[in-house]
């Protein structure tokens, strides 16, 4: 008796593994993967009344049926009220697209206890309305992925930024040297003054001819902002030609940046001495059109007086020949 039990056992336990891997075997391959990155959307400095926003990519390898993205957030009570998903209602990966780009905005009230806050934003895939039929020996199984959320609400201000980039584009000679920086916030305070040393060389790189250090912001970087901003050095304005431009970026006396790049100021035009050609050339073209119409207006004279001469001759032998002839008569 035991040993029948035993083998019913078995023969149960090897009926239920085959049936998953039947079932495995036959998921639709639009579930086939799904995940999202980054998985979590942490701050560790937060300040009451501020607000957060990162964005979270939703992948799938395959892209055979367009699918909803469904988001559910929990966790923390006070939390869930603070967390919004931009556009919740129509995230949607279409046919053919395996990337989504899905935005979380965290919003601390003015009156948040400063604490951790913990939380969890599920996603789960799921046909849209045209694409929920299912083929032969397909399994409706939707799949999901968990972004972790970890909110810190701090009474401390904390200045933390990173320089992404520095760009420095052609200009004209005679005007301030000017660089185009990228800059990540990443405190909770707003960003009015970075802290840098620009070193410029000659174009062999070898010649040293100016230091500078950066200048304040006209306009300051909101805590995690992501900014470009023009940094313009008004007491330097290099000549025409090419330099080298090393870049350094300072935080708590560390280095976070150094590049070093080519810099081409152009020549700026004469317009001056262009519009003194032009008004030469011109007079000149004046003055020969003068030349050419009063020479016309000689000849047509001229030619007139030599028309009127010709009648008048013509009208004098006339009347020659007539007293001729009268005289001849009598």
């Amino acid at each position: 008796m035991i040993k029948m039990r035993k083998f019913l056992n078995s023969l149960a336990t090897l009926t239920l593994i085959a049936l998953t891997v039947s079932i495995c075997a036959n998921v639709s391959s639009s579930y086939a993967a799904f995940g999202v990155s980054p998985p979590w959307v942490n701050n560790d400095h937060m300040l009451p009344g501020t607000t957060f926003e990162q964005v979270v990519y939703l992948s799938r390898s395959d892209t055979e049926k367009a699918m909803n993205a469904e988001v559910k957030v929990t966790g923390d009570e006070e939390l869930v009220k603070w967390i919004e998903i931009l556009d919740k209602e129509s995230l949607i990966i279409e046919k053919g697209q395996n990337l989504l780009p899905m935005t979380v905005v965290v919003s601390v009230p003015e009156n948040a206890a400063a604490k951790n806050y913990l939380g969890g934003i599920f996603v789960t895939l799921t046909p849209v309305v045209a694409d929920t039929l299912l083929g032969d020996g397909e399994v409706g199984i939707a799949l999901g992925s968990r972004v972790s959320v970890n909110i810190l609400v701090t009474g401390d201000q904390i200045t933390d930024y990173e320089i992404e980039s520095v760009v420095a584009e052609p200009q004209k000679q005679d005007t301030p040297l000017s660089i185009d920086l990228e800059v990540e916030n990443k405190g909770n305070t707003n960003i009015a003054d970075l802290k840098g040393q620009i070193d410029i060389y000659d174009s062999t790189n070898t010649e040293l001819i100016k230091t500078l250090t950066f200048v304040p912001l006209d306009e300051s970087i909101a805590s995690y902002e992501t900014k470009k901003v023009e940094m313009i050095f008004q007491d330097f304005s290099p000549g025409p030609g090419e330099y080298w431009v090393a870049v350094k970026a300072f935080k708590n006396e560390e280095v976070i940046y150094e590049d070093r790049f080519l810099k081409r100021v152009q020549a700026e035009a004469k317009p001056e001495a262009i519009a003194e050609s032009t008004t030469i050339s011109e007079v000149s073209v004046t003055k020969a059109n003068n030349i050419y119409l009063i020479l016309g207006l000689a000849g047509f004279g001229l030619a007139l007086i030599a028309f009127i001469g010709t009648i008048v001759a013509l009208i004098i032998n006339k009347r020659a020949k007539r007293n001729l002839q009268k005289n001849t008569q009598a």
